[in-house]
């Protein structure tokens, strides 16, 4: 289903204005919404305070929230596998709110970005 270039709910692919904000929608395909880095699609803005929050509270949490599901998954592992050492899930913690935080950022980038282009 494509995505409503004002607030990116999905939409219909017949829809002609978007149900949540009613922007008017050009009916452009899937594949013109942007990829950030790491090639996943960017369909919408994410909190960056949210993913630093999230990360802040569980280890990983905020890398999940900003499209890094695997990377959040493994450093949540390792520092349950390494939490004996401290320094290990320490490090894990404070870099993932960075990389969590970095990832919003860039999403949200490009997201205005796309938003600028379609208008």
């Amino acid at each position: 289903m494509p995505f409503c270039p004002g607030c990116g709910a999905e939409i219909l692919t017949t829809a002609e204005l978007c149900p949540v904000c009613g922007t008017r929608i050009h009916n452009k395909p899937r594949s013109n919404l942007p990829r950030n880095a790491h090639g996943d699609l960017v369909t919408g803005e994410k909190s960056e305070f949210l993913a630093v929050i999230l990360g802040f509270f569980i280890i990983g949490a905020g890398l999940m929230y900003a499209g890094r599901v695997g990377l959040g998954v493994l450093h949540l592992v390792l520092s349950i596998l390494f939490c004996w050492t401290f320094l290990v899930p320490f490090a894990l913690w404070i870099y993932g709110m960075l990389k969590g935080y970095e990832l919003c950022k860039e999403n949200n980038m490009l997201w205005i970005q796309y938003l600028e282009e379609n208008r």
